[in-house]
Order: C-alpha cells, then sequence, then structure tokens
C-alpha cells in the first residue's frame, strides 16, 4: 500500500511558536490565522491574515507534463524549478524555495532517474541515491509514485496528495545474506559499511568471534523498542527498511535494505 509523501509543517509550528490559532482546511489551499479580538468578540469579528503562497509563473499544460517536468527539475538539480511546480498547499508547507532545497530529499530523494509506468496513468519508477542516516533518514534504492496533480493557473504536483511505495528487495534474500554473512570468516574484518552504526552490541561482537547459525529460513520486520529506537535515529517505518534474522542461539541479526541489497549491521540478544 502506497503512503503519503508527508509536506513539511514548519509555518503551523512557527505560528504556534508565535502564539497565533491555526485552522486548516481539509482540501483548501492556504492556512488562516485569527488574531485574538477582544473578550466576548465572536470569530467573524476578528481580522484575518491570509497566508498566501509565494507567487510563481504558471504551471504545465496537462498533469503529466507537470510531473514530467517537476522530475526533470529534479533530476537536474533545479529546486527553483521544481518548487514552482508545486501545488500551492506544498509552497506554503515548504515556505520559500530555499526551504524546499533545503528539505526536498526528505520528501522525495535525490533522483537520479525515472520513467512512466504506462501511458494511461501518472505513476512513474524514479531511481534515487539511496542510503541511511541520521541527517537524511532511510532513502530507498527507487520508488513508485502515483502522482496528484492540481489545476491552478496551469497544472502542478501536489506531493501532500501523491503516494508513494518504497521499492525492497525481497525479505528472503535478508535471510540468504545473513546466512553468508555467517559463514564468512572475515565477516567483521573488512571494514565497517557506511550503515554500520556507531557502537555495535556484545552479541554482534560474539558472532564476529564465534559465528553462529539459522534458526529457521526467515526474517521478519523489526518491532517494539527496536523499532521505536530506529525511527527516532533515523526517522520513518523501520519496518520497511530493517529486519531480524533468529539464529539458533536466541541471537537475531539485525539487517537494513541499501539499495538493492541487505546489510548486516547489528545483533541483539532476544530476551
Amino acid at each position: 500500500m502506497g503512503r503519503r509523501i508527508v509536506v513539511d509543517a514548519g509555518i503551523a509550528a512557527l505560528a504556534m511558536a508565535l502564539g497565533i490559532g491555526l485552522a486548516f482546511v481539509v482540501g483548501g489551499l492556504s492556512f488562516r490565522s485569527l488574531l485574538p479580538g477582544d473578550p466576548g468578540s465572536t470569530p467573524t469579528q476578528q481580522p484575518a491574515i491570509e497566508f498566501a503562497a509565494p507567487p510563481v509563473p504558471a504551471g504545465e499544460p496537462s498533469g503529466r507534463l507537470a510531473v514530467t517536468a517537476f522530475l526533470e527539475a529534479e533530476q537536474s538539480d533545479d529546486p527553483a524549478r521544481s518548487f514552482e511546480l508545486l501545488s500551492d498547499q506544498d509552497r506554503l508547507g515548504f515556505g520559500s524555495a530555499a526551504q524546499w532545497a533545503a528539505r526536498r530529499d526528505g520528501a522525495l530523494g535525490n533522483v537520479q532517474s525515472w520513467e512512466w509506468v504506462d501511458s494511461s496513468s501518472l505513476r512513474t519508477r524514479i531511481s534515487l541515491e539511496s542510503g541511511l542516516s541520521p541527517n537524511k533518514g532511510w532513502t530507498p534504492a527507487a520508488i513508485y509514485v502515483d502522482w496528484a496533480t492540481q489545476e491552478d493557473e496551469g497544472w502542478r504536483v501536489s506531493l501532500a496528495d501523491s503516494l508513494k511505495e518504497d521499492v525492497v528487495p525481497d525479505a528472503q534474500e535478508a535471510v540468504e545474506t545473513a546466512s553468508s554473512w555467517l559463514a564468512d570468516p572475515e565477516r567483521c574484518a573488512r571494514a565497517a559499511t557506511p550503515l554500520s552504526r556507531n557502537k555495535t552490541s556484545p552479541a554482534f561482537a560474539e558472532l564476529c568471534l564465534l559465528g553462529g547459525r539459522l534458526a529457521q529460513h526467515s526474517s521478519e520486520p523489526v518491532s517494539g523498542a527496536l523499532a521505536a529506537d530506529l525511527a527516532i535515529t533515523y526517522g520513518g517505518d523501520p519496518s520497511t527498511w530493517a529486519r531480524l534474522v533468529p539464529l539458533a542461539s536466541g541471537t537475531d541479526v539485525l539487517l537494513v535494505a541499501l539499495g538493492n541489497e541487505w546489510i548486516v549491521i547489528d545483533a541483539f540478544t532476544t530476551s
């Protein structure tokens, strides 16, 4: 199932910090702020401030052309142009082209290439620069996006209403990777991968020395406290990109998806 591309809500946080009440209209294109009125006054008597989206050139002649222009701008690293092609609601959420440039990796990722899935829909497959870091979170090697577009002085893309589906390696490949890693006598002799945690567990150190064997040929997505810890560090939903492979000793090997493969990064003893 796809999930919505979340748009930054920094403008709402700023308004709350300033003590300004915000009302968000579902399906609307703007935020409205009401200034405090005299005691006893009604909301209709209070002056209102309209937050308008930054002015931009006209959009594209069709929704498909809007998606094309947006992705071409992202692929060529032209955030000023891609910002112009966002819907009013999206531009309000990011605030400015500069803020969009700084935060857009968290919304979509670093676009390397893209293609239409078919000629009858607005569904695309996008290849991204994959990675996992506390600054950028987890980024898959590819995503499918079902684009939503809006017509307002031309067509624009709506990130808030678009749905994306992460592409990850098959779960069974995590089991095969764990098995190969355990059978490799030099599994911990090589330099740490870019995804290795700063400090691994004692259970991981024990596996490096003694190895282990699989309890069964299966894996499961992370959950509970471990999932919460990964979510705090990297954001998003770790159950998408992190899996545990149980060993006969009671230890679980932790793997994460990087590009088109699974990588062993730690291990934990089952309590």
